[in-house]
């Protein structure tokens, strides 16, 4: 065939002689064979028969794989379809060969094809190899212009999403852990199960991490149940996250196990509890906050006295003021951290008195900052009194 074909376009309509062994083996005294690969400019001349016979002519030539992989992966962009399938079907025979390193790169481009039947097939072989790079595959697919394409790609990123999740959590920032959260319930209909067993364990972080991820992402309601028995656990740590996590579930489910936990024997639990409460906008507790307020360790003291705050109780601004007086010096320093993580000016001229004469220096220290801040946050013009944080009064650290 003549024109920019060359002889290469004859060659192609007799391509099907190549099931012969012995045709196939002349092929290997070709001199200078990669020349006889069709190039781009030949592709665009050929018709559709000549098309379909190019991959067979590729495989069959003497030349390396690499040069194969090139040469096929010209084909993923013509216009017909069985040209591409058959482009496809030697990539898959010629990803078996060692040598042919960067041949699933070129198949997983085919899981973008606009026939549903080439990208579903390229799709299946990657996951059965568990290509390097297929979870970002995976999440670029769910989104495919394909149904049937977003349906397998989520189904197979389900399971390897929660994996990579769970592993990551703990190096992800909260922004982060929020997003990747999010996106994964929407594709993982297991999610939630999933999340159970690892809630269920018998190891301890991996509970804490299951309640971290419960609380991060607001599922508290699909919980409730194993949150009110963790609530109780003998483990204190397991028992304040499973407090804080009942924050997040329904009002009405979770309320009575929260206000039970405002008199559990370890501050912690009493202190998440006191914010789970708030979260919940459970009201009907302020006269027992208002005793906390008063009298109790300084985590839940702080926070009870927050939440006080946030509700515009009356008698909240002067509990604080006893407790920046409080003897106990942990007592002062959560007082300060709840000054500080809600802008309380009010109180900046005894926050200044304390960073200078406050006879422990751990108190002093942390007066300085906050003084500090309180100054900063004025000189950026921000609310005077009593603005909150977003996240709600959080248990103050000593």
């Amino acid at each position: 065939m003549g024109g920019g074909q060359g002889h290469v376009g004859e060659l192609l309509h007799a391509s099907h002689l190549l099931l012969d062994r012995n045709v196939s083996t002349l092929l290997f005294k070709l001199h200078h064979a990669a020349s006889a690969a069709p190039h781009p400019s030949q592709l665009d001349e050929m018709t559709p028969p000549q098309l379909r016979a190019v991959p067979r002519w590729i495989a069959a030539l003497p030349i390396e794989p690499a040069q194969k992989i090139h040469k096929l992966a010209l084909l993923t962009d013509v216009a017909d379809a069985p040209a591409r399938l058959a482009a496809l079907r030697q990539l898959l025979i010629l990803a078996r060969d060692p040598r042919a390193s960067g041949c699933r790169s070129v198949i997983a481009e085919f899981c973008h094809d606009p026939d549903p039947l080439l990208a579903r097939i390229a799709l299946r072989y990657l996951v059965g190899c568990k290509s390097d790079g297929l979870v970002a595959l995976l999440l670029k697919l769910v989104n495919s212009e394909h149904a049937e394409i977003r349906a397998l790609a989520a189904d197979e990123l389900a399971p390897l999403g929660f994996d990579r999740l769970w592993s990551a959590w703990p190096r992800l920032s909260p922004a982060r852990q929020l997003a990747a959260g999010r996106a994964l319930i929407k594709i993982d209909p297991a999610f939630h199960r999933t999340l159970g067993k690892k809630l269920e364990s018998d190891d301890r972080e991996s509970r804490m991490r299951a309640l971290m991820i419960i609380f991060r992402l607001n599922q508290g309601a699909f919980f409730v149940d194993a949150l009110k028995v963790l609530i109780n656990d003998s483990d204190q740590r397991v028992a304040s996250a499973a407090a804080r996590a009942l924050g997040t579930a329904d009002r009405d489910a979770a309320a009575g196990a929260l206000q039970d936990a405002l008199d559990h024997p370890d501050s912690r639990v009493r202190a998440n509890a006191i914010e789970a409460l708030y979260e919940l906008d459970a009201a009907d507790c302020i006269d027992k906050l208002s005793d906390m307020a008063r009298d109790e360790d300084n985590r839940p003291r702080a926070n009870a006295i927050g939440v006080l705050m946030e509700m515009n109780v009356a008698e909240a601004m002067d509990a604080l003021n006893h407790m920046v007086h409080d003897e106990r010096p942990e007592q002062r320093v959560s007082a300060l951290w709840l000054i500080q993580r809600m802008d309380i000016v009010d109180v900046a001229e005894h926050v200044a008195e304390m960073s200078l004469a406050d006879p422990d220096p751990d108190v002093r220290k942390r007066a300085t900052r906050v003084i500090e801040h309180l100054i900063a946050a004025l000189e950026h013009d921000q609310a005077p009194t009593q603005t909150a944080d977003a996240a709600g009064p959080q248990g103050a650290k000593t």
